[in-house]
């Protein structure tokens, strides 16, 4: 099917699975405001949301007290921008749908629907009941929908909040924008160099996997993230800390560097690795899995380090996009690679820090 027939079917559906492209996740008007403490307007939103168009779903029709506000989106695949065109309530059955890929292929999403008593099927039948079509053309509509998300995500998009816009400039008072996690902006706080200052890098790092209480309390504390090391906390680091602008400097050596992918490391032996590749390499072919792989031999495995296996990578295309690459651990969870899964940016590799600093560097950050 072409891509016009295509386009020319999904807009004969009243329902249809609209998949937002991985690089904009977490830059919708509600994640916004909510990140802005602002949830007082998007509750102001509903509410006239509710007064125009009553206790109804906006698709299928059902009344129901309990509705879920959509973003609906439309896309510029040439100009690669993303437009806000309005929001409106569903019923909880026609909301799943249009974020079946959370629903029907993450580990959180299938949890959720079965302890609401559902499944899969019933929300195959809700489509097809929707839309007066069958089982077949849902399934069509399905992967021609990853397919399309696929290539979507592939890409960085502007985004146009229309109507909305004006909600999302706004600042309250009491706003404190959060600071961003210490072990992104690190690397690029400390490029290799001969007297680069360990104490405080450990010191850095060692702060993100400790709560605040125990700052200035002059104990010792293990620093788990550099072997069995030990550090007492001080009072110039966490000053140090405090005083970086964290947004500032990762987009400063972002542009500079230009090295932003990192990538999953499953090891498997090698009895393993046949079954592993092909279930991974279906998943990435139907695009229900966004991301790029491959596999080569390792000497040495964290699973055996007398045996020889293999190594199946698997690429983010942003290391600093902590969001994105937690959510590709949970589909590799999802398609059953229950081992520890380490990640490491490829900065770490391009920039010299193994070659220099060799055991002392860490890249499980999000294992």
């Amino acid at each position: 099917m072409s891509k016009k027939d295509y386009s020319k079917k999904v807009r004969q559906f009243k329902l249809t699975i609209d998949l937002v492209p991985s690089t904009v996740w977490y830059s919708s008007v509600y994640q916004i405001l909510k990140e802005k403490n602002m949830l007082d307007e998007w509750k102001r939103i509903k509410k006239r949301i509710l007064e125009k168009e009553g206790c109804r779903c906006y698709v299928c029709g059902k009344e129901d007290i309990r509705l879920e506000a959509n973003e609906f989106w439309e896309y510029d695949d040439k100009k690669r921008i993303q437009k806000l065109v309005a929001i409106h309530h569903l019923c909880g059955m026609c909301h799943k749908i249009k974020h079946i890929g959370l629903w029907c292929y993450t580990l959180n999403g299938k949890k959720g629907l079965k302890e609401e008593g559902l499944s899969r099927e019933d929300l195959i039948k809700h489509f097809c009941k929707v839309n007066s079509c069958t089982k077949k053309e849902f399934l069509e509509h399905e992967s021609e929908s990853f397919k399309v998300w696929k290539e979507r995500s592939k890409h960085p998009w502007k985004q146009d909040f229309g109507e909305y816009e004006n909600y999302l400039k706004q600042t309250p008072k009491n706003f404190r924008k959060p600071s961003q996690d210490t072990e992104n902006f690190w690397i690029h706080c400390h490029p290799p160099e001969p007297k680069i200052n360990w104490s405080i890098a450990k010191a850095i790092l060692w702060f993100k996997r400790s709560a605040n209480k125990y700052l200035n309390s002059g104990k010792i504390y293990p620093l788990n993230i550099f072997s069995d090391d030990l550090i007492v906390p001080q009072t110039e680091t966490e000053k140090l800390i405090l005083s970086l602008d964290h947004e500032a400097i990762m987009a400063a050596r972002s542009k500079q560097y230009e090295m932003l992918p990192g990538k999953w490391l499953i090891f498997v032996e090698n009895s393993e690795v046949d079954a592993a590749w092909e279930n991974l390499a279906s998943e990435i072919e139907s695009g229900r899995l966004p991301f790029e792989a491959k596999v080569s031999t390792v000497k040495k495995s964290p699973l055996r380090e007398e045996r020889r296996g293999h190594v199946i990578c698997v690429y983010t295309p942003n290391f600093l996009f902590r969001k994105d690459v937690r959510n590709c651990r949970v589909m590799l969870k999802d398609l059953g690679f229950d081992s520890k899964l380490y990640y490491k940016p490829d900065l770490y590799t391009y920039k010299g820090f193994y070659r220099i600093y060799g055991s002392k560097i860490t890249h499980r950050f999000f294992g």
